[in-house]
């Protein structure tokens, strides 16, 4: 079913999600992901193989603490990419910036 999976969202659950399953890697056709107030332990590397994702909406994961994987550029088709209320601060681990990455992509917010 993974496969046929066009939207995924997940919002502050009672129950802890501490990460996403190996099989979302299956889920190459997800155009929107929201994924907002979930304690997740990291960067869910999962939704790396979603490739043609249009929206990443990670708002209020305070698990990023100031960068994200420099491979989430992959993500070619992504038009809109929002990390509101989240502890990234827009630059790479090498200390590069995430505008130049993104130049083609309208980051709502970087806090």
């Amino acid at each position: 079913y993974a496969t046929k999976l066009h939207t995924l969202e997940i919002t502050s659950t009672k129950n802890a999600v501490r990460s996403l399953p190996a099989s979302l890697r299956l889920a190459r056709n997800l155009r929107i992901v929201r994924i907002n107030n979930i304690p997740l332990q990291s960067f869910p590397s999962e939704l790396l193989y979603a490739k043609k994702m249009k929206l990443l909406d990670l708002t209020g994961n305070r698990f990023m603490k100031g960068v994200l994987p420099q491979s989430i550029n992959q993500l070619r088709s992504l038009e809109i990419l929002d990390l509101a209320d989240t502890m990234v601060d827009g630059s790479w681990a090498d200390g590069s910036s995430m505008q130049r990455a993104f130049a083609n992509v309208p980051l709502r917010e970087i806090s």
